[in-house]
């Protein structure tokens, strides 16, 4: 149950013993099933057909909306005995996996979904607003916990299954962008698998390669991190170990210290995590590496190259990276000499994925969450910015004494760029940066008849069509 207040304060009540349920209402109970609209891609329902044929069996009606996209046909539903229709307002619960459009609330009905509202996400607190007013009761499935306090109702080992299988996609891809062609590149997104065995089966075969020396040695080892003892990073562990590796467990370097670097108490933690900082950016607790000849040599307990993060969040407690850790993970470093065609990293770390998808949180500087439209985001530590990979051209309309510094950023980010002011010096200067990043920055060409004489010419015509006349002063 969630209460929240008009001055926007929250009030968790959190039931933590066992009741065996009992509908006490008037008729015959009555449950609907709603069809997930968050995005295209969404496919999970709320219970299965095994579930709702259990419950028709118990006397329950069950309603349940027509939906392509579920996981389940419906005719599975229709099979074990639920109605299939689209208006719900007769179920006295309403049951999906995420959030309901506002617009969709019923009032003065039960819903029980994921609300992403216990933490105050700003996204939701529209839609919690909308709950209060129409005197609806959310059980929200992340309170729903056992007797000793442990959640029952979670995405579980399958976010972490998904998560990791889509962070080595964009490793892959990132690598590539860095002149680097590795196995991680023919592994594909999660989604495009039918079923885990297809992707363990992509995992195996890139290990293979991995395990065959098929990685540019300009690389070094790979250093991956886990964070996270649940299931989402339990989850994760276990498609790394389709992979060739060895685990170090720094058991001497704790993950978070108490103010002034005193010893750690778990217990302490738990109820009072504002008393203590975290020291996650200068000392891992648990790092993985690939088994690489090299790796005696590069043995750096800092020189991560994927963070996997699975850490519960909230507002008290300490961030593994803040933005001024970022910003000293993503500082180049010192390189040897680079041989061409073979380029060193501009910086060990390469790829993070945030699974707790807590915007703003463990990780500071990941202020969204990404979909599987776009699951990437570039992130400038230099600016504090995340940028937007999908496009392909930049036109700059500013003023042309700052195109030289949206050059630059195009240029980093290898998007191609075009303005409509003649080549400044400055832009002139950064001529062979494009070519070596492969960008085509285009600038006004120079040619006869030019852009600002055809706007001249345009406009002189539009006077003439309406009876103006244009003389010499």
């Amino acid at each position: 149950m969630l209460s929240r207040t008009i001055c926007k304060t929250f009030q968790l009540i959190t039931c933590k013993r066992l009741y065996v349920s009992q509908y006490v209402g008037k008729g015959t109970p009555c449950l609907g099933i709603r069809r997930e609209t968050i995005n295209a891609w969404e496919r999970r329902a709320p219970l299965a057909p095994q579930h709702v044929k259990r419950l028709t069996k118990k006397g329950v009606k069950v309603l349940i909306q027509p939906s392509n996209r579920r996981v389940f046909p419906i005719q599975e539903y229709a099979s074990a005995g639920a109605t299939v229709q689209e208006d719900l307002s007769e179920a006295q619960l309403i049951i999906s996996v995420k959030q309901v459009p506002i617009e969709q609330l019923i009032a003065d009905k039960t819903y029980a979904f994921f609300s992403h509202t216990i933490k105050a996400q700003p996204d939701n607190m529209e839609m919690l607003d909308t709950i209060l007013h129409r005197r609806i009761r959310l059980i929200d499935y992340e309170k729903i916990v056992d007797a000793q306090g442990r959640r029952l109702v979670m995405f579980g080992r399958w976010a972490g299954y998904a998560g990791f299988i889509d962070i080595l996609h964009g490793l892959g891809l990132r690598l590539l962008a860095l002149g680097h062609h590795t196995p991680f590149l023919h592994i594909g997104l999660a989604h495009n698998y039918r079923d885990s065995h297809m992707a363990i089966n992509a995992l195996r075969d890139a290990g293979y390669e991995i395990a065959l020396n098929n990685m540019p040695r300009s690389l070094g080892p790979l250093v991956f991190v886990f964070t996270g003892t649940g299931n989402v990073s339990q989850g994760a562990q276990q498609l790394f170990e389709h992979l060739p590796h060895e685990y170090v467990d720094v058991s001497t370097l704790p993950m978070v210290s108490q103010k002034g670097r005193g010893p750690f108490d778990p217990n302490e933690f738990k109820e009072h995590p504002e008393r203590f900082l975290s020291r996650f950016a200068t000392e891992p607790q648990l790092s993985v590496r690939d088994d690489l000849s090299d790796w005696s040599e590069r043995d750096d307990l800092s020189d991560w190259s994927v963070i996997i993060n699975g850490v519960y969040w909230d507002a008290d407690a300490a961030r593994l990276i803040t933005i001024p850790d970022a910003k000293h993970l993503l500082t180049p470093k010192a390189r040897s000499p680079e041989v061409p065609g073979c380029p060193t990293l501009p910086h060990r770390l390469i790829a993070l994925c945030d699974i707790s998808a807590d915007p703003g949180g463990s990780i500071e500087f990941m202020r969204e969450c990404t979909t599987i439209d776009k699951p990437f985001t570039i992130y400038d530590a230099d600016f504090h910015q995340c940028s937007d990979r999908e496009h392909d051209l930049c036109i700059s309309l500013l003023p042309y004494a700052l195109h030289p510094l949206v050059a630059k950023l195009c240029i980093k980010s290898h998007v191609n760029m075009t303005t409509s002011s003649y080549i400044a010096p400055e832009l002139q200067s950064l001529d062979q940066q494009a070519k070596e990043a492969n960008v085509t920055v285009m600038n006004e060409a120079g040619l006869d008849p030019g852009i600002d004489h055809m706007l001249a010419m345009q406009c002189f015509d539009q006077i003439s069509d309406h009876g103006g006349k244009v003389g010499d002063q």
